[in-house]
């Protein structure tokens, strides 16, 4: 094991049922990598998240503000607030904002599919489960953009 190799102590390892320890990620590598800077510069995991919470207020913000929404955005945001496991699902180590960020991204950007599958692609990278979606919003881009197949082309 190269945690024996480097010395790593093993109380620190995660054990499995079945005798041994975690020596693999599970999860695809953009989620490993948005974390990488809040490491470098000394600030604690739960900034990130805490970041894409945020930015998913913006993203709401900029999506009602777009369809003319705009007296709806308050109640939205006053109901994301006192919802307290909005914010503290983050604090706690819950990284699924992140994958939806990107969902919610890929969604405000449905008319243009290729920027929708570039976001699209992101949150797969970050958590597979978005992939179940796929099939149903591959048929909602296609009645979005016309019924032309070259936008799920593009999305693609």
């Amino acid at each position: 094991s190269e945690y024996a190799f480097y010395g790593y102590p093993q109380y620190l390892l995660t054990p499995l049922l079945r005798g041994g320890s975690v020596n693999y990620l599970i999860y695809p590598g953009l989620s490993v990598l948005l974390f990488v800077p809040a490491v470098l510069l000394g600030m604690r995991s739960y900034v990130v998240l805490i970041a894409f919470n945020v930015a998913s207020m913006f993203l709401i913000y900029y999506y009602y503000g777009k369809k003319n929404f705009l007296e709806h955005i308050p109640i939205v945001i006053i109901v994301l607030l006192l919802n307290l496991e909005f914010m503290f699902f983050s604090l706690n180590g819950g990284d699924d904002i992140i994958w939806i960020t990107f969902i919610g991204l890929s969604y405000v950007f449905r008319k243009k599919p290729y920027m929708a599958g570039i976001f699209y692609g992101l949150s797969i990278a970050t958590k597979q489960i978005g992939g179940i979606i796929l099939p149903f919003y591959l048929y909602f881009l296609y009645r979005e953009n016309d019924r032309k197949l070259p936008a799920i082309y593009q999305f693609m």
